[in-house]
């Protein structure tokens, strides 16, 4: 082509001049330069057009996977505010509960408090009691002595005479009239209650007794005290007719003394011999085994009456505790109810 051009006009063949194939080669070297600007302009628009063209694809692509996910987060966000909620809920009746149990544990807590402050003010409304009639005179103390030593010796010999002494007035406490079966009088015997509080003996309690028998000429006259001469005696006796005895005594040495005096009235048994049985050792001893059987059987009383008082609490602590063990069943078997529920509802949707 270049030959050509060289060599003249490829149309009528006429030999170029020099300055005519220049020209020719600049204008051809112009339009390939301007047919590249354009070449690289057209690619450039469509690169820009294909690029415009596959953004939109892209971004109509992404909103349409995007929706669903937006969708679908929308719809978590809600399940989960509703599972939240739910929660909150069941934490807040559990609190709910749990506060309305540790108010029944309170309650139960302040009442057993209440109970045990009544108790102890009931005992100490009985110490004070025991101290008021401590600190009482010796009239009020001597009354009262009166009352259960009549009690107890109507209680062994319910067909003698018993009569105390009228307050205020000097003399023993209380006169045993022995009657036989047949209500014959058969003696008298004289009992002097020293309802001091003490545990210990006092030696003119003798002399004054000593005193009293023969003035009330009395066959024999009894000193009921807490504690005798004789260390661990239930029972002393002298040849006079004075006896010692502790309050437990008091019901065995009456109907012993009843049946004595009863002997010496039919004329079976002598003063003597009468007095030579209560000072005797066996006697002693046996009436201290009565006594101690007495104090036993109180002490057993009194023990069985704890073990029932023990008996009874666990009792009611056993009983307690089932009931708070079956709430708590009761309580988790419905939060597992509820959270099966739950789970069944999530699943369903």
């Amino acid at each position: 082509m270049a030959m050509s051009i060289d060599r003249g006009c490829p149309y009528c063949e006429r030999p170029w001049t020099k300055e005519d194939a220049a020209a020719r080669r600049r204008c051809e070297r112009a339009q390939a330069e301007e047919d590249r600007a354009i070449q690289a302009e057209i690619k450039r628009r469509l690169q820009d057009a294909l690029e415009a063209r596959l953004q939109a694809q892209k971004e109509h692509l992404v909103e349409r996977l995007v929706e669903p996910l937006r969708c679908q987060v929308k719809t978590l966000r809600q399940e989960l505010e509703a599972e939240q909620h739910k929660k909150w809920k069941k934490n807040e009746e559990a609190v709910q509960r749990a506060v309305a149990r540790r108010e029944e544990q309170l309650e139960e807590e302040h009442a057993r408090e209440v109970r045990r402050l009544k108790t102890t003010l009931k005992a100490m409304a009985q110490e004070l009691e025991r101290l008021k009639r401590r600190q009482a005179t010796t009239n009020e103390l001597g009354a009262e002595g009166q009352k259960r030593l009549i009690e107890r010796i109507q209680a062994a010999c319910p067909k003698d005479d018993c009569d105390e002494t009228i307050r205020g007035r000097r003399g023993t406490d209380v006169f045993q009239r022995v009657r036989s079966h047949d209500r014959r009088d058969c003696g008298l015997v004289v009992w002097e209650s020293k309802n001091d509080g003490g545990m210990s003996f006092d030696s003119k309690w003798i002399e004054q007794a000593r005193t009293d028998l023969h003035e009330h000429r009395a066959q024999y006259i009894v000193i009921v005290a807490n504690a005798v001469p004789k260390k661990r005696a239930a029972v002393k006796a002298d040849a006079g007719g004075i006896l010692v005895t502790t309050p437990d005594g008091v019901e065995a040495l009456a109907l012993v003394l009843h049946q004595l005096l009863v002997a010496q009235a039919t004329k079976a048994l002598t003063q003597g011999a009468a007095l030579s049985i209560l000072t005797s050792g066996r006697f002693r001893r046996d009436m201290a085994a009565v006594v101690k059987d007495i104090e036993d059987e109180q002490e057993s009383l009194a023990k069985e009456q704890r073990e029932h008082q023990k008996i009874w609490q666990l009792r009611r602590q056993r009983a307690q505790r089932m009931h708070e063990r079956l709430t708590k069943l009761v309580d988790d078997t419905v939060a597992a109810l509820e959270r099966d529920d739950d789970r069944s509802r999530r699943q369903a949707s």
